[in-house]
């Protein structure tokens, strides 16, 4: 059984926190491959993502909710904090996240276990939403912004971060 927060035997088992690690390594690995699963599925829903996105953008502006552009513009307008966002995002996200996870892991199994299954959980709703009601990022509808005021990452990401993107993560 993989342990969990109510089930927290990580640590107390006696074989040690490093022999538990191949149930943790399956459940990592059931989890990359339900994302898989939802990108394959989701495949060719680019005009459903358009539609819904512009659904969304609708929703936003009744609800005064459309501060992105603003947002988008204030930093597009710089080019160093675009650097600077897209290096951090390349770079530190998912180190940060998986040094968290080894320190949790290693010195605080209870919460390593709480931050490991919020984690899913939330990837999971997010997987399950996004299949269920694909959206398209606001930057590829057509006539939400000027040309070139809503750049992909693509334009201004470091090589790292372009090669993640078009391969499948």
């Amino acid at each position: 059984m993989i342990d969990s927060v109510i089930n927290p035997q990580i640590a107390t088992d006696g074989r040690g926190r490093w022999s538990a690690f191949v149930p943790q390594f399956v459940f990592l690995a059931l989890g990359i491959a339900f994302y898989f699963v939802v990108r394959i599925f989701t495949e060719g829903a680019e005009e459903t993502a358009y539609a819904n996105a512009e659904q969304l953008l609708i929703l936003e502006a009744r609800l005064g909710l459309d501060i992105e552009r603003q947002v988008q513009d204030a930093v597009l307008s710089q080019s160093s904090l675009v650097s600077f966002f897209n290096w951090m995002y390349t770079f530190a996200f998912w180190p940060a996240l998986v040094f968290t996870m080894l320190y949790l892991w290693r010195s605080r199994p209870r919460q390593y276990l709480l931050y490991r299954d919020a984690m899913f959980v939330s990837g999971l709703i997010g997987l399950v939403v996004f299949a269920i009601y694909p959206v398209a990022p606001p930057r590829f509808i057509d006539g939400y912004v000027l040309p070139c005021a809503f750049p992909d990452c693509r334009d201004h990401a470091p090589r790292v971060e372009y090669f993640l993107r078009y391969n499948g993560f």
